[in-house]
């Protein structure tokens, strides 16, 4: 999971007083966890399709998680965050098990 945030934004520093709490959650689950500065990284931030902060977008293998909403749009409470992260996870990890047992399946890359 990757929040992408704007220093000015009070939001951003709003998730930013809970980030600590979501970390340690997700890590326990073996989910790893990182902040970028979108605009010291814009590049970075426009190629994931930043467009507000903070922005929470869940990736798995490295890549933009697909489907089933992959940018969080909730409250910016804890438990929310950690189980959408964690449902996101969930459902890619099924679809790329799915994947493997159908070799006729192309990836889908956004």
């Amino acid at each position: 999971l990757v929040q992408f945030y704007a220093p000015w934004c009070k939001q951003s520093r709003k998730l930013a007083a809970r980030w600590p709490r979501v970390c340690r959650r997700l890590r326990r689950e073996g989910v790893h966890v990182g902040r970028m500065d979108a605009e010291r990284y814009a590049e970075v931030a426009e190629a994931c399709g930043v467009q507000h902060y903070p922005t929470l977008i869940a990736f798995h293998a490295g890549r933009k998680v697909i489907g089933g909403g992959t940018e969080y749009k909730g409250a910016l409470r804890v438990d929310d965050v950690v189980d959408f992260t964690l449902e996101a996870v969930a459902v890619d990890e099924a679809a790329c098990l799915h994947r493997q047992r159908r070799p006729d399946l192309e990836p889908h890359v956004p």
